[in-house]
């Protein structure tokens, strides 16, 4: 679910930019350059989510271990 919903993100933010693009290619811009922009713009946006989920997780992983019975939160089987 995390890679379609980076991919309909990434889909929408490049037709938002559709124009800006257009003008990037016809001002010489190599096609190149704009997939690498776009793909280092969005690994930038997702390594921030994956940070502030983790740090969330690991928050309430104490809450959620004082809910389960004989169980530690990073138990790896579980």
């Amino acid at each position: 679910m995390a890679i379609i919903g980076i991919y309909g993100l990434t889909a929408f933010e490049v037709r938002r930019r559709f124009r800006e693009i257009g003008i990037r290619l016809s001002l010489g811009a190599k096609p190149d350059s704009i997939r690498a922009m776009i793909v280092r713009q969005r690994m930038g946006l997702t390594a921030v989510g994956a940070a502030v989920g983790l740090l969330i997780a690991w928050v309430l992983m104490r809450w959620i271990e004082s809910s389960l019975y004989g169980i530690t939160a990073n138990d790896p089987i579980t």
